[in-house]
C-alpha cells in the first residue's frame, strides 16, 4: 500500500498587506489526559487549603497557608495555561507593512512580538540534530522553539512550533513569494 502525503497543519491566507499563517498549538493528547487529571488533584489540593486556612486561628499556621495557597494557585494557573494552549492555542505569523508580527494566542489571550523584516537575517529551518541512539527530546523541534529560526541583531528567535521540517520549507517558500522579504533576509546573498 503506498503512503498518502500528510496534509499541513498550517493555513496560510494571503492578503493584500502580506501573509497570515496560522499554526495550532502541538496537541500530545496523552499529556493533556495526564494534565487534566492532575488539575483534578490540584483543585482538591487548593480546597483543602482554603479551608484549613478559615478553620486556622494561630497566625504562624495562617501565614504558612497563606505563602502556600499563594504559590499553589500560581502554579495551579500556569499548568492551565500550558493545557489551554495544548487545547486550543495557535500562534500566528503575519507579514504587514514591513513587520514580521509573532502571536501566541489562547482563546482571547494574546502575546505579540514584532519585528523590522529589514533586519532579520538568515531565515530558514531550525535544523535538529537527532542523538540517533538516544532519540534525545531536547534536540526536537518543539522544544527548541518551533521549526523556523531567523537572526535579529544579536539573538535568534525560533518560531513555528510544532510544524514538520516539510512544512517549514512551505511556509519559507511562501515567505519567499511574498513582497515583504528580500533575498538578504534567508541569507542567500553577501552583505
Amino acid at each position: 500500500m503506498i503512503e498518502k502525503p500528510t496534509p499541513g497543519k498550517a493555513t496560510i491566507n494571503n492578503y493584500l498587506g502580506g501573509i497570515e499563517v496560522k499554526v495550532p498549538a502541538p496537541r500530545n493528547w496523552a499529556v493533556i489526559i495526564f494534565v487534566s487529571v492532575w488539575m483534578l488533584g490540584w483543585f482538591f489540593g487548593e480546597v483543602i487549603a482554603a479551608s484549613l486556612f478559615m478553620e486556622e486561628s494561630e497566625s504562624v499556621t495562617r501565614i504558612f497557608l497563606i505563602v502556600w495557597l499563594l504559590l499553589w494557585t500560581a502554579g495551579g494557573a500556569l499548568v492551565f495555561l500550558v493545557l489551554a494552549w495544548m487545547i486550543a492555542g495557535q500562534e500566528i505569523i503575519k507579514t504587514d507593512s514591513g513587520i514580521l508580527e509573532i502571536s501566541k494566542q489562547v482563546f482571547s489571550l494574546r502575546w505579540t512580538k514584532r519585528y523590522q523584516i529589514t533586519e532579520i537575517r538568515h531565515l530558514g529551518i531550525n535544523a535538529v540534530v537527532t542523538d540517533s541512539i538516544s532519540g534525545d527530546l531536547a534536540s526536537r523541534p518543539a522544544w527548541r522553539g518551533g521549526a523556523l529560526k531567523f537572526d535579529y541583531g544579536a539573538s535568534t528567535v525560533r518560531f513555528a512550533l510544532g510544524l514538520e521540517e516539510a512544512e517549514a520549507r512551505i511556509l519559507i517558500e511562501a515567505f519567499k513569494k511574498g513582497r515583504h522579504f528580500q533575498a538578504i533576509n534567508f541569507g542567500d546573498v553577501a552583505m
